[in-house]
């Protein structure tokens, strides 16, 4: 069965996803939960995945390389694959040995309308041809969204859909309120000497949940960090697409 299912924005896709997985556990299957490329993003599908399923039973794609999986029993295991084109042969074989034992399989496909998934004509991307060719090997899948443009023209047939509910406390971008700041104030994020503005926003707001996206690589968003932390009020590094740290 193909499952479609849509959420908003940072709308617990993951946490569904990870539940996902726990229920083909329990069942003695084998969960396949791809996520994206990026560390960061991976490191989160993890630390999600052990608040419901035992750490034994999570193994990372990248780690297959260095396995004999014909041996293992993948009966009630869960692999967060990111998607990367050379951990794709060993997602393979795991899919075929699951097959061969008449495993319930489930492919729990996160943030899936980045992808080519379900498409009869598949471009010479070998990520969406993996992807392709992964889905046909498993029982079910599951496809998260919170943007279903790419589920609406996909040449799948969707057999079921599922919306996950925000909960009271949700904040999305209705809810956002504008900051008049300048570059200066915005600068000082990463420089130090946070401005009394910008302070002022961040003591009255920071128990509601603040996102700051104003720098691109990690090195700046763990400066940023440190300069909040320093006002005595906690902060967190969510995605960024540079793995460097400050210390580098």
């Amino acid at each position: 069965m193909n499952i479609v299912i849509t959420k908003p924005i940072q709308g617990g896709g993951t946490t569904k996803g990870m539940a996902i997985a726990q229920n083909t556990i329990e069942r003695g299957g084998l969960a396949i939960y791809s996520t994206q490329t990026l560390n960061t993003i991976e490191e989160d599908a993890v630390n999600k995945a052990k608040e419901q399923i035992d750490s034994n039973n999570i193994i990372l794609a990248r780690d297959l390389k260095s396995m004999s999986v014909e041996k293992e029993d993948w009966a009630g295991k869960l692999i967060i694959y990111n998607k990367h084109a050379n951990y794709a042969p060993k997602m393979f074989q795991v899919a075929a040995l699951a097959m061969d034992r008449n495993l319930y399989r489930a492919n729990i496909h996160d943030e899936y309308d980045a992808d080519s998934i379900g498409y009869d004509y598949i471009a010479s991307v070998k990520k969406d041809q993996n992807l392709n060719a992964l889905a046909t090997m498993c029982t079910d899948n599951f496809c998260i969204s919170a943007t279903n443009f790419a589920g609406a023209i996909t040449d799948w047939e969707w057999d079921d859909w599922h919306h996950i509910e925000p909960t009271e406390e949700y904040l999305g971008f209705k809810d956002c309120e504008l900051l008049g700041a300048t570059t200066h104030d915005i600068s000082t994020l990463v420089e130090g000497e946070i401005t009394g503005m910008i302070k002022s926003f961040l003591e009255r707001y920071w128990k509601e949940g603040i996102l700051i996206r104003t720098e691109r690589f990690r090195a700046s968003h763990e400066l940023i960090k440190n300069n909040i932390e320093e006002l005595g009020i906690p902060a967190t590094i969510i995605n960024t697409d540079n793995k460097n740290s400050a210390k580098d």
